[in-house]
C-alpha cells in the first residue's frame, strides 16, 4: 500500500475502514470454527461498528445456512429414493438422529401430494 493510501485510511472513520488480505483470511478462518465461530459471525453480522467486518460475517453466515440447506436436501433426496435402511447399510450411521426429521418431511410431502392429486381429480 502506498504512503498516500495509508494516510487516507488513517483519516477515514473507523466504520468505513477496509481490512488487509491477512485480516480477511483470519476472519474467514475464525468464522469457520464450529459453534464458537458461528456465534461470533452472527454477532459481527449484526454489529454496526465496521461495515467491512459485517459484510464478511454476513457472507460467512449465508454460506453456512446455504451449506445446511444443501446437506438437508441431499439427505432428504437420498431418504426418498433409497430409504433410510439403505443409507444405514451404506455406512452412514451418523444420520440416525436425522431419521425423525426426515420422516416429518416425508409425511409433509405425502400430505401435499395427496392434496394435489385430490384437487386435480376433483
Amino acid at each position: 500500500m502506498k504512503r498516500d493510501e495509508k494516510e487516507e485510511m488513517r483519516c477515514m472513520d473507523k466504520k468505513y475502514r477496509t481490512f488487509g488480505g491477512v485480516h480477511y483470511f483470519f476472519a474467514n478462518l475464525f468464522y469457520c470454527i464450529p459453534v464458537l465461530g458461528w456465534f461470533f459471525a452472527i454477532f459481527a453480522a449484526c454489529n454496526k461498528s465496521n461495515i467491512t467486518r459485517r459484510s464478511i460475517a454476513r457472507g460467512m453466515f449465508f454460506g453456512l445456512i446455504l451449506f445446511i440447506i444443501i446437506c438437508g436436501l441431499i439427505f432428504l433426496g437420498l431418504y426418498l429414493t433409497i430409504g433410510f435402511d439403505a443409507i444405514k447399510e451404506f455406512g452412514l450411521s451418523f444420520v440416525e438422529p436425522g431419521k425423525a426429521i426426515a420422516d416429518i418431511f416425508v409425511k409433509l410431502y405425502q400430505d401435499v401430494m395427496a392434496a394435489v392429486t385430490a384437487k386435480i381429480g376433483a
